[in-house]
């Protein structure tokens, strides 16, 4: 992650790389959020979308900006990416073969009026005959702030589960360690704690081993639900998100 000609953005903002499939399905393949006035270089391990870089593809990377557009390039503040792919003998025998993608979006957090919940409905997914092992990916980012209740989504750690053919997980979208993360030291709040992010960081997926119930059923149900929220003071300002990807990764 460089600097364009007129040196980097100020601002820690969200960025990804997305590849597009045939049938126009988008897929993020990596989510980081850039750090406070600074470059850096990091290293993604991708071998789960393995099956999506057969042919031909479309790949593009997308950084956000508060920036204002000048027409002098030599004044153009933002970001420069550089991405390159690195191909390596696999280390074990399980190979990726299919892969689904699902609960995608930026869904408001804690409106009454526009529930979250309603944004992320039960996925079923049948099992491949020839799947011997699976994985739940799933990528959440919560932003906004106060005076947003609780300092959410940024600033407030939540609790959710997800319920896979009955069976509950629980995990707490928080990240304890910004203070450590490589890209430091920085302008701004980078020390700060946040929900699953930290600036100048890749953003870690929450994953679950599916293997069990790859071996065992012949469909999978995916429910996700967040912990309860009401945000009581939504107005014009930046209301609390939590930005969503989510993969389901089938193995051979």
């Amino acid at each position: 992650l460089g600097a364009p000609e007129g040196g980097y953005s100020a601002w820690d903002v969200g960025a990804a790389i997305f590849l597009i499939a045939a049938d126009s399905t988008r897929f993020e393949i990596c989510r980081y959020i850039t750090p406070y006035n600074r470059g850096f270089v990091r290293k993604f391990d991708i071998t789960h979308f393995l099956p999506l870089f057969k042919g031909e593809k479309q790949v593009y990377a997308e950084v956000n900006t508060w920036e204002t557009v000048t027409a002098d390039p030599q004044e153009q503040k933002g970001w420069k990416v550089t991405a390159f792919l690195d191909f390596y003998t696999p280390n074990n025998d399980l190979k990726p073969f299919a892969v689904e993608t699902f609960w995608s979006g930026y869904f408001e957090y804690g409106n009454p009026e526009d529930p979250m919940q309603d944004k992320l409905p039960e996925i079923r997914s049948a099992v491949p005959s020839d799947a011997s092992a699976g994985k739940l990916r799933i990528v959440v980012t919560g932003h906004g702030m106060g005076p947003n209740t609780d300092g959410a989504g940024e600033f407030m750690p939540a609790e959710r589960t997800v319920v896979i053919n009955g069976v509950h997980y629980s995990n707490l979208l928080w990240n304890t360690d910004c203070y450590l993360n490589p890209c430091r030291p920085q302008d701004g709040t980078w020390k700060f704690d946040r929900a699953g992010w930290a600036p100048g960081s890749v953003v870690n997926a929450w994953e679950i081993d599916l293997t069990d119930f790859v071996q065992n059923s012949k469909e999978l149900s995916l429910r996700y639900i967040p912990m309860d929220y009401i945000n009581e003071n939504r107005g014009d300002h930046h209301p609390a998100h939590h930005l969503f990807e989510a993969q389901l990764i089938y193995y051979k």
